[in-house]
């Protein structure tokens, strides 16, 4: 009797034990069902791991996106050299950016931005890079000739963030203090001159900025307060502050507005977004571009269309605009001819906010993570690491293998986010959640199930066997 009650306790501690591996593993099985379903939740992971957030850039009829990886990618327009390949062929689809001297690839990018027809890349060490159109000095390596690879900044360091305007270049240091470089007929570069410069030159009367953004001739500065500083070229009142036409350009930076918490720059309007989520604009608004209900010029901030609210996100293009939302979805408006608003038609501006469509044109373009206008295309980055565009593609600046435009989103043949053991250099595209390890988490699946089966048929053996 005292060995069956023995026997007993011990089954017992075998089911128990058995009982709660069968839950550990079920609850394992649901973690990794949700991980595997989650893309926002692994775009957020591989950042993490990477060190490098995914991000796009339009530029005059061409395009850039950095991966997770640190490289950087490119395509459309390139007779300058802007893709930085190494040629001056225009590409459709997306081609790596080769590395300075044309040797291997350009690695350790944290940021990129595509000017008119030059571009600009930040590396994590804090230094710039810079390739493509170089007849102002917009590349800053003090020369004016153009280069299809990267070149380095002259004498910069300690960068935290880049802007290429159409023929000019920002950067902001970690110090709060902004430099400038390339084209500066309209006083652009902020220095109070109008003479062009092939290397960085400090603008001196600004500091306590925490972001830029370089228009067509403009130029534009965030402080740490919320207040806008605006400089250069002033002929439709894109400065902001009362004042356009003839004589009223400004070689050094004004303040101009307060209260916001970004900025962008577009051909000649500028857009602020407000701590309250709302968007404000000024310039010229010839096609709408400042999407307040009218076509009238403003010299002074207005707010947008009380319906878009929400916004985290702006982009000014050449005449249009786009606002990203919270809830992920896009909103566009000004000139659309080539239908860089989205909305499925081409034949009518729109002096308000529409919403962009899904590529189907049936509904809505959701789940959107990051937004940029270029001169007359717009790029989206989903949170799964895809890229759709839309608008203008004489020379592919959509990156989908054509040169048809579209006005409606269509997706580009790359994603942003490499998996630890994805892809080498020259494959332009991933699966977000592919061949990044789910395989691995797979096999450790069946190794457990399987183990919970042995212990099963153990606590069988003991339990149940053994007492016959």
């Amino acid at each position: 009797m005292k060995l069956r009650t023995e026997r007993k306790r011990g089954g017992s501690k075998i089911l128990s034990v058995t009982i709660a591996a069968l839950f550990a593993v079920t609850a394992f099985a649901v973690v990794l069902t949700t991980a595997d379903t989650n893309h926002e939740n692994e775009f957020d992971e591989i950042i993490g791991a990477a060190g490098v957030s995914p991000a796009i850039s339009a530029g005059g009829q061409y395009s850039l996106a950095l991966k997770s990886d640190g490289t950087v990618w490119a395509w459309g327009y390139n007779v300058n050299g802007e893709l930085g390949d190494g040629t001056t062929t225009d590409r459709n689809t997306p081609v790596q950016v080769h590395g300075p001297g044309n040797v291997g690839f350009l690695t350790g990018v944290t940021a990129i931005s595509a000017g008119s027809n030059h571009s600009l890349a930040l590396k994590s060490d804090g230094t710039v890079w810079a390739w493509g159109w170089n007849g102002e000095g917009e590349l800053g390596n003090g020369s004016t000739a153009n280069s299809s690879t990267p070149v380095q900044v002259n004498g910069l360091t300690g960068v935290t963030a880049i802007s290429a305007g159409s023929y000019h270049s920002l950067a902001l240091k970690g110090d709060g203090t902004v430099w400038a470089w390339g084209h500066n007929n309209e006083g652009q570069l902020g220095i109070g001159s109008t003479t062009d410069s092939s290397t960085p030159v400090q603008i001196s009367s600004l500091t306590g900025v925490t972001a830029i953004s370089a228009g067509h001739l403009h130029s534009l500065a965030l402080k740490g307060d919320g207040t806008v500083s605006a400089w250069g070229y002033n002929g439709y009142g894109q400065i902001g502050d009362g004042t356009d036409g003839s004589g009223t350009n400004k070689v050094t930076p004004v303040d101009v507005f307060s209260g916001a918490k970004a900025i962008s720059a577009g051909g000649y309007h500028s857009l602020a977004l407000k701590n309250d989520g709302t968007v404000s604009a000024w310039g010229h608004n010839g096609n709408g571009q400042l999407g307040d209900g009218t076509y009238s010029n403003t010299n002074t901030p207005a707010d947008t269309a009380s319906s878009l609210t929400g916004v985290t996100a702006i982009s000014a293009g050449d005449n249009h605009s786009v606002a990203l939302k919270g809830d992920g979805t896009v909103w566009a408006w000004g000139g659309n001819a080539e239908g860089q608003l989205g909305d499925g038609t081409t034949t009518v501006n729109s002096r308000t906010p529409v919403q962009v469509k899904d590529p189907a044109g049936t509904g809505l373009l959701t789940g959107v993570k990051a937004i940029v206008a270029g001169y007359d295309h717009v790029l989206a980055l989903k949170d799964d690491g895809t890229v759709f565009a839309w608008g203008y593609n004489s020379n592919g600046q959509l990156g989908n293998g054509s040169t048809a435009d579209s006005n409606l989103p269509i997706q580009t043949s790359i994603s942003l986010i490499v998996p630890a053991d994805g892809p080498g250099p020259g494959d332009t595209t991933t699966s977000p959640g592919g061949g990044g390890g789910k395989g691995g988490i797979s096999i450790l699946l069946i190794i457990a199930i399987i183990a919970v089966i042995a212990i099963a048929g153990v606590a069988v053996y003991f339990f149940v066997l053994k007492k016959k």
